[in-house]
């Protein structure tokens, strides 16, 4: 009997390591329902649409294919901004669109970043960008893993039909990268361009002094290529960055999801629908330590490869945090529609 394909879709950059993580979560499938199923894995949309020709129209074809600039020389994910799209109508429909097929069927499963799954599917699960959240590891673990990470997933299935199976690490810890040496906030505060991934990113640097900071809700493809052309600084992790130079603020995490779109996960029985929830779980818990790892190796051979990694100080890191309490107020929260008894939950995990 030949094994069922489960249509899994890779969104973002570095590849290798999202590839890494479904050929994890198929062999812990695997291990729960032997020959059931395998992935038939896309590496990207562009390689989705190449292979199924004929499973979408050609106005969908257009709003799927990516047509925004590259972030020379800071990231090799241009995916990663939460919009970008301030003057422009793309990245919202393309990223709806995704989220459609995943629903539909087309697609089966896929992972996805936290921020964009927020900022384009449902605002609940935004909780876990939230600055300075988390005191540590374990902390992270009992909150994905406890009360509030079945809270996310089961308000985000019951709003949009997708299932997040568990939450993982896209490289840990949020730092900035930048076009050339910054040493302190000091000099991240008198970056010309400035870009965050998330929007409550945007507002903890606004508050922390960074006024020409450029958030993900008003930075634009210009922006972009004025960066590219003039220079700047992205909100990013060390995994992530392809630049040479690193000011680590550790403001936050950033955070992907395993997602089941809901055709699929409609067709599962009760019993698949556990072991997949399982295989998840599992899945993340080795996904963590990887990213860990990854990011441990990467400072590690920084020097030789040429990447120079500055640290903000202990007065700095105060400072940063005395910032992020304007994110946790009641008013900000909700202009943002962040629920805020879940961050209250999560802070206490």
């Amino acid at each position: 009997m030949s094994k069922q394909k489960i249509r899994w879709l890779i969104t973002h950059e570095p590849q290798d390591l999202f590839i890494r993580a479904a050929r994890c979560f198929e062999q812990k499938l695997d291990a729960k329902l032997p020959g059931k199923f395998e992935l038939e894995l896309y590496t990207s949309v562009d390689e989705l649409l190449v292979k199924n020709p004929d499973m979408f129209s050609a106005e969908e074809k257009e709003v799927l294919r990516d047509k925004s600039p590259v972030l020379k020389g800071l990231e090799n994910d241009n995916e990663s901004v939460e919009s970008r799209d301030s003057n422009f109508s793309y990245r919202r429909a393309k990223w709806a669109k995704v989220f459609e097929i995943l629903n539909d069927g087309r697609v089966h499963m896929s992972q996805a970043q936290v921020n964009i799954v927020g900022a384009h599917l449902d605002r609940t699960i935004s909780v876990l960008d939230m600055p300075f959240l988390f005191n540590d590891h374990d902390h992270v673990t009992r909150t994905v893993e406890g009360a509030v990470g079945k809270i996310i997933s089961r308000k985000v299935h019951d709003k949009t039909g997708i299932k997040p199976l568990c939450y993982t690490y896209s490289g840990g810890y949020r730092v900035i990268g930048a076009t050339s040496d910054i040493k302190s906030l000091e000099d991240l505060k008198n970056q010309p361009n400035f870009i965050t991934t998330t929007l409550t990113s945007g507002y903890l640097f606004k508050q922390a002094g960074a006024e020409q900071t450029l958030t993900t809700g008003n930075a634009t493809d210009r922006d972009v290529q004025d960066m590219n052309a003039n220079g700047g600084a992205i909100e990013t992790t060390l995994i992530r960055f392809t630049g040479k130079y690193v000011l680590k603020t550790n403001h936050s995490m950033f955070m992907t999801s395993i997602l089941c779109g809901k055709t699929f996960w409609d067709s599962l029985s009760v019993t698949e629908k556990e072991l997949f929830v399982q295989a998840g779980l599992e899945t993340s818990r080795q996904e963590r330590i990887w990213s860990l790892e990854d990011a441990a190796n990467i400072e590690a051979t920084a020097k030789e490869k040429g990447l120079t990694i500055n640290s903000i100080s202990t007065e700095e890191t105060a400072e940063l945090k005395k910032a992020a309490e304007k994110c946790y107020q009641s008013g900000y929260l909700k202009s943002v529609g962040i629920d805020e008894t879940l961050v209250r939950l999560a802070a206490r995990s």
